[in-house]
């Protein structure tokens, strides 16, 4: 349809074809019209899909749930039924009931540094009947050791930055440790900043690793490494593929920053090998 009115008639046929043809989307909608108004890090239980969760903070779990079970962002392809999947900030479980859905028979071993939401992780998924995902109360980091770890109370917790508040010590483990000599089909990493660090560390280790799913984080006066860590996975074989999370439409004039979490840019981004490439680092 011509003229000024066109993007909302395209936006509201959009809306109406998806509630149609789209389960998730559906489910998705009718979550935000019943839990929507609940006030921010208010903890409710929500239902779907045949789960129930406790959940810490309803607005971060909507988006979370649309990202991960709507858009399908962490969807792949497995060559056998039971892949082997490190979820790196597996936060309050959506991710890993995601995986599961598309692969009930997966290996997964579930990092969240929080202690708190890893407490509301391990209890949704002993809830929600998976008790045979590996959880570990640690933060994935380039060595061994105890660090700051701000507390935000729902998806952005991250080791501190330098200027965080709400500290507390976590316990972090090596990545590196988990990859070494070992074939991992899915790597995700949603670590709040860390994952430049981390897979620095890893380097080599890398070589068994399939796919990985990246949450790039950038913060105002913090170096960013997007480039030297686009450059380590292309440099280990992978294909990358950039999209947009939290950007700014006109950065050269107003650069857009996130205020609660301070951050001035998230990219999503998703490696993955050709065949041949996995072959040849892999053979059978």
């Amino acid at each position: 349809m011509p003229g000024l009115l066109a993007p909302l008639y395209r936006g509201a046929g959009k809306h109406l074809r998806d509630l149609v043809t789209r389960p998730a989307y559906r489910r998705l909608r009718w979550m935000a019209a019943r839990y929507g108004r609940v006030p921010r890090f208010t903890e409710r239980t929500v239902s779907f899909q045949g789960r129930t969760l406790t959940v810490p903070d309803v607005a971060s779990f909507l988006s979370s749930y649309e990202s991960i079970f709507v858009e399908e962002a962490y969807a792949f392809r497995a060559d056998e039924p039971r892949p082997v999947i490190l979820d790196c900030g597996a936060n309050i479980g959506l991710s890993v009931l995601y995986f599961k859905t598309l692969y009930p028979e997966a290996r997964i071993t579930a990092f969240e540094a929080d202690p708190a939401i890893f407490r509301i992780l391990s209890s949704n998924l002993r809830n929600n009947g998976l008790a045979d995902v590996e959880v570990i109360n640690a933060a994935v980091w380039s060595c061994e050791t105890t660090l700051p770890f701000s507390v935000e109370g729902a998806d952005g917790g991250r080791l501190d930055i330098g200027s965080d508040q709400n500290l507390a010590a976590v316990r972090t483990v090596r990545l590196r440790d988990y990859l070494q000599g070992r074939r991992v089909d899915v790597l995700k990493l949603d670590i709040e900043g860390a994952e430049g660090e981390v897979l620095r560390d890893c380097g080599e280790a890398l070589a068994g690793v399939r796919a990985a799913f990246v949450e790039h984080h950038s913060f105002p006066g913090r170096k960013q490494d997007l480039g030297r860590l686009i450059q380590i996975m292309e440099e280990g074989g992978f294909r990358v593929h950039v999209s947009p999370g939290l950007v700014s439409p006109s950065p050269l004039r107003q650069l857009r920053v996130d205020a609660s979490l301070r951050m001035d840019m998230r990219l999503n981004l998703s490696f993955w090998r050709e065949p041949d490439a996995t072959a040849a680092r892999h053979p059978a």
